[in-house]
């Protein structure tokens, strides 16, 4: 039966003009512009709820929650980001089947914990950096389609915290970072997790005494 046959999903590449990117995503390309150009062809925030929540550590959160037709939209595109990037295990937030627990398990049982917060984590992902990731390697795509996508993903300038498509794009951005620090922690035979802007480095015990450690099992 032709219902069975399921049809291929739509891959973001370099040929996807903005006019594809807006079929993939159920609309046309005159009606995306609408939500990053006013009237007078002026960015605006006026499809987003802005409000505080409470830090965990003190201070407040800005949140920024679109409304019900750029969250549809939204979240489409971070579905097709999804087909794009495939996270290492030691990304740990925002992947489906994952939650804070996987990332605490990583660091049981070790001698030493050492954990930071990234700064203002959201806020720093500008318009650019976005643009500026989606037309590199590996994804390369049309600089045009990348600036569409990035359009559709910031506010004022930067990665709204509420947004659908933000999670996918922060790990998408971090992936450099996440290598390197991967990368550090294996040479000194630590684990390294990061769930969001919160980075996680474990030890069976203190640099200093790497005769100790290299006696000892590392998983």
């Amino acid at each position: 039966m032709d219902g069975d046959i399921s049809s291929p999903k739509p891959t973001l590449d370099s040929s996807t003009t903005p006019e594809l990117l807006a079929t993939m995503l159920g609309t046309s390309y005159g009606k995306i512009k609408y939500f990053y150009y006013g009237r007078s062809g002026s960015r605006t925030a006026s499809f987003y709820t802005r409000f505080e929540i409470n830090k965990k550590n003190g201070g407040m959160r800005e949140i920024y929650a679109p409304n019900k037709q750029l969250k549809v939209l939204q979240g489409r595109i971070a579905s097709l980001l999804s087909n794009l990037y495939k996270p290492k295990k030691y990304v740990t937030a925002f992947v489906k089947g994952t939650s804070l627990y996987d990332n605490a398990i990583n660091h049981t049982r070790k001698s030493f914990v050492f954990n930071i917060d990234l700064k203002d984590f959201f806020p720093t992902i500008t318009f650019a950096r976005v643009r500026g990731l989606l037309i590199s390697k590996p994804y390369s795509l049309d600089p045009s389609t990348a600036s569409v996508i990035a359009h559709l993903t910031t506010v004022n300038g930067h990665l709204p915290q509420g947004a659908p498509s933000s999670p996918v794009i922060s790990n998408m951005i971090c992936a450099s970072l996440d290598r390197q620090l991967n990368s550090l922690a294996r040479q000194h035979r630590a684990q390294y997790t990061r769930y969001a802007d919160d980075i996680t480095f474990s030890f069976y015990c203190p640099a200093a005494a790497k005769t100790e450690c290299n006696t000892r099992p590392f998983r």
